[in-house]
């Protein structure tokens, strides 16, 4: 129960706890030669090992773009911005200039 409440709230360290109670379980399995639950908890403690990349491989990427986004705000900022938007007063929809985001994109 308590592995469920920490996924629901996002944390990476559910993985520690189910990787407890899968090995708990899985000893218990292997006393009383319950061949069933030995294999079933066997590809449980795989898996939290598994699920521990797999999360992290995806707050990798998410790091990237946000990382990539960043920068490709400064590049507009940066090169963009400063030739094409000189005397703009409009409030802007691009987040950087002053000037509405079709003017600049340059799709008017």
């Amino acid at each position: 129960m308590f592995n469920l409440i920490l996924v629901d709230r996002g944390r990476l360290t559910n993985y520690l706890w189910g990787f407890i109670g899968c090995a708990t379980w899985l000893i218990v399995a292997i006393m009383n030669h319950l061949v069933g639950d030995i294999f079933s908890q066997i590809f449980y403690v795989t898996m939290q090992f598994v699920g521990v990349w797999v999360w992290q491989r995806q707050l990798d990427r998410q790091e990237k773009n946000e990382y990539e986004e960043v920068n490709a705000r400064i590049v507009h900022m940066v090169a963009g911005h400063s030739r094409r938007h000189r005397n703009h007063r409009d409030l802007s929809d691009c987040g950087i200039c002053v000037e509405p985001y079709w003017r600049c994109t340059g799709l008017a």
